[in-house]
């Protein structure tokens, strides 16, 4: 069984950092202009079924902002998600072992930052991603 995690995160990072316009990172960065975005934790769990091994693959793509207000934040968030689900289904190129089977939107929240000025939207996906 292998791990669809780095192919996955490579095809979330080329969808958002090719369109979204915002500033895309892989990691957290220490000295980032916002807002911006840092693509973050990822669970997998086995999905196998009798003919192919699979996974519940869940993923967290983190949304900053200084806007006073949730107006940034939120259309952020709503490019993100159209990125993400657009009509027809997006269809990330997994590379030649995996194919996603289903994405779903799990949740999405919005917290005010210990530093009392910036806004953290944390917005999770679900995908079935099955080995091929």
């Amino acid at each position: 069984m292998l791990d669809p995690h780095w192919a996955f995160h490579q095809a979330v990072y080329k969808l958002l950092s090719g369109v979204s316009g915002y500033a895309v990172y892989d990691l957290f960065p220490q000295q980032a202009k916002f807002p911006y975005i840092a693509l973050g934790e990822a669970t997998n769990v086995p999905w196998d079924d009798k003919s192919k091994p699979g996974h519940q693959f869940a993923y967290t793509i983190h949304l900053w902002s200084q806007y006073q207000g949730r107006q940034e934040i939120t259309t952020m968030t709503n490019v993100v998600l159209g990125l993400l689900f657009p009509d027809g289904g997006w269809q990330p190129d997994l590379g030649p072992n995996f194919r996603l089977v289903l994405m779903t939107k799990d949740t999405v929240d919005y917290i005010k930052d210990l530093d009392g000025v910036s806004v953290h939207g944390i917005v999770r996906v679900k995908a079935l991603i099955e080995e091929v």
